[in-house]
């Protein structure tokens, strides 16, 4: 455990050290300031319009920071050899990934938690209360980009840096769109089609059960059941995913 939290450390600094982070902080100053403006001269819901700023960009730059950072943190390691001097200390593969996904995982949970802050203030300053659906939001699109980040660390592991992230951007569109798809009338009538779907669903994430932010005013349509189902699905393919990588890890020629 000792080697895992060492190597999220030094991931975490590196990570840190990149500048990637100015990312974060730059789509969180245009948030705060967009909220603010467009909650001084909205005529509609303002309060709507600020945490819906909030929770999207969070969830926007997450998802970014997971996909162009999980397909360059082994890579990397690999092309400059550095990986050889790590692994040859008493460490395995298995916790050295473990160690990677710990400490971009820490980097995607700050990342959230500073973009939806600074809409939050424009958000409460505004009187609006922060309630369970909202912080359940944040934390299931937090979920999402670590769930990303290891699908996009699997195909660099197996696969080119672009092709990585084209696969994993083809993933989280169609993630999100596939139960709107399954629900058309077209697919429905199609017995070929909708299996194809259940298939895709049965394999690849359904991204749309984790996403609340359409439910954030509208807590009455969710239940508890409902969002403990949501995390329960997210966490168990982190898991999945994590084992997968794992395998993969360990059995892949480094060179």
């Amino acid at each position: 455990m000792k080697n895992i939290l060492t190597i999220a450390k030094f991931t975490f600094k590196d990570i840190v050290k990149s500048r990637v982070l100015y990312l974060t902080l730059w789509i969180a100053l245009f948030i705060l300031i967009l909220s603010y403006i467009t909650s001084e001269f909205s005529y509609g819901n303002v309060l709507r319009i600020s945490i819906d700023f909030g929770l999207g960009g969070a969830s926007l730059a997450a998802n970014i920071l997971a996909i162009f950072v999980g397909v360059n943190v082994l890579s990397d390691e690999i092309e400059s050899r550095t990986i050889y001097i790590t692994l040859s200390r008493p460490i395995s593969r298995v916790k050295f990934l473990l160690g990677k996904i710990l400490g971009v995982s820490s980097i995607l949970i700050l990342s959230s938690f500073v973009i939806f802050g600074t809409s939050l203030v424009v958000y409460l300053m505004r009187g609006g209360v922060l309630d369970s659906v909202i912080i359940n939001s944040l934390f299931l699109g937090i979920l999402e980009s670590i769930l990303l980040f290891l699908v996009v660390i699997f195909f660099s592991l197996i696969t080119s840096r672009a092709l990585s992230v084209i696969n994993t951007v083809v993933i989280y569109f169609v993630g999100h769109a596939i139960t709107h798809i399954s629900n058309l009338s077209f697919v429905k009538n199609r017995e070929g089609l909708e299996l194809v779907l259940r298939l895709y669903k049965a394999v690849l994430p359904d991204l749309n059960l984790l996403n609340y932010k359409p439910f954030v005013f509208n807590a009455d349509l969710v239940s508890s059941q409902n969002i403990m189902n949501s995390y329960l699905y997210g966490v168990s393919y982190i898991v999945v995913l994590s084992f997968i990588n794992a395998f993969v890890f360990k059995n892949k020629e480094l060179s």
